[in-house]
């Protein structure tokens, strides 16, 4: 006696579903095989810094590995703190409204020995102040974070790239970006 052959549509599922879970552990094969590498390359991805290198001379950043800085421009918001040159270190009122950048994850100013902020060649702001550069106001923030104030250079608005670099007393430089506005300041 022979036994009973398949029915041939029971045959065509059952062919076809053996096919898909061969596919299917393929492609289980080949992702366990990449996946370490997935792994590093998203966390060597989350630990980078973003640093872009000045074009005029600042100290040369080192990559960031216990500070991560964060800035948010608040435009200019009210606050008129400094002035345009170089002062005492006293924040002074010369009727113009100040750029406000916030540094978020900056610590406290205790720590820090210069914070400077540029865009362009010439626009050139210094905490603490040093002549020729434009004087910049750094207030303690809460929960680590600093307020920087500076006079906006210009008579005409425009969107510009600050570039923002936090010397450390402890030999650390970090350096970060944020696009705000510069201007309406004569």
């Amino acid at each position: 006696m022979e036994p009973p052959k398949p029915e041939p549509r029971l045959w065509a599922i059952v062919t076809i579903l053996v096919a898909v879970i061969g596919c299917l552990g393929l492609m289980g094969q080949s992702l366990i095989s990449i996946l370490p590498d997935l792994l590093k390359q998203q966390a060597s991805t989350e630990t980078q810094t973003q640093t872009e290198v000045p074009t005029s001379p600042l100290p040369t950043a080192t990559e960031n590995t216990s500070k991560l800085l964060i800035a948010e421009t608040l435009n200019q918001d009210g606050y008129d703190y400094a002035v345009s040159g170089c002062k005492d270190g006293t924040m002074g009122k010369k009727g113009v409204t100040d750029n406000h950048i916030n540094l978020i994850g900056a610590g406290h100013l205790e720590e820090i020995e210069n914070i400077e902020i540029r865009y362009g060649e010439l626009d050139h702001w210094q905490y603490p102040c040093q002549f020729p550069t434009w004087e910049l106001i750094a207030i303690q923030g809460d929960n680590g974070s600093v307020d920087l104030f500076f006079e906006p250079e210009g008579s005409i608005s425009k969107q510009v790239i600050f570039e923002i670099t936090v010397v450390y007393r402890s030999g650390e430089t970090v350096l970060t970006t944020v696009e705000g506005l510069s201007g309406n300041g004569w």
